[in-house]
């Protein structure tokens, strides 16, 4: 009797020490986290996304460029914005911004018409979007993934509503991805890349796709058509 219950004393007393350990374990694991938490953030406060990439051997954040709290018509777009174009991006890549916190991805958009603003239509701006993907010299690379926005694609067609930006030269969306939008010429459909697609589709086709399809017919040997620049397959 007194063996038995020797033996079972020995199993309770190795069932808690395996627990504590186990809790031990956890904890540091939750402090370790922690700490690397805070390093990554005071990394990112006093050297931007280059520092927190060289500190962790790369880098990946996420960011919603979606404002909750701003919701755009498209009176309201056009007004606030200094430029409304209809375009088609040739090519792009990722590029580190001005104050380094973040990653875009910036387009060169041929101009196909000018709605609104200071722009010349058959030129090719520089439109940066929010998120992308940047490899520095050293081979380290930096992302910020931006889930539920839809970027534009390379040969597209998009009405853009624009301002401009700190970085001389380069515009950027008015009200985030509201002011982002595709026009499908086949359907005659226009597709809002807010998240929520919050712009009513037929408000669209008068405001925008239809103002289009009344603009003089572009030829097809013309600068100003698309299909004539050279694209990227990105």
């Amino acid at each position: 009797m007194k063996h038995l219950l020797f033996l079972m004393l020995i199993a309770i007393v190795t069932a808690l020490t395996a627990i504590g350990l186990a809790q031990n374990r956890q904890q540091e694991s939750r402090s370790n986290e922690i700490e690397k938490h805070i390093a990554l953030r005071d990394a990112l406060r006093r050297g931007g996304i280059r520092a927190a990439a060289e500190l962790n051997g790369g880098y990946i954040g996420t960011l919603d460029p979606n404002p909750d709290w701003l919701r755009f018509d498209i009176e309201m777009l056009t007004k606030n914005s200094h430029a409304m174009i209809i375009g088609v991006p040739l090519r792009n890549k990722g590029k580190l911004s001005i104050d380094g916190s973040t990653v875009n991805t910036v387009y060169e958009v041929v101009v196909y018409e000018v709605i609104k603003g200071n722009v010349e239509q058959g030129s090719v701006i520089t439109v940066a979007l929010p998120g992308g993907k940047i490899s520095f010299a050293d081979g380290i690379t930096a992302e910020i993934r931006t889930p539920g926005f839809r970027k534009m694609k390379n040969g597209k067609t998009y009405a853009l509503f624009l301002n401009e930006s700190n970085d001389d030269g380069v515009f950027n969306l008015t009200a985030g991805p509201q002011g982002l939008l595709e026009l499908l010429s086949q359907s005659g459909e226009v597709l809002s890349h807010a998240k929520d697609g919050s712009l009513s589709k037929s408000r669209l086709e008068t405001k925008v796709w239809m103002s289009f399809l009344k603009k003089p017919a572009i030829k097809p040997g013309s600068i100003l058509n698309p299909l004539n620049a050279t694209v990227s397959p990105r």
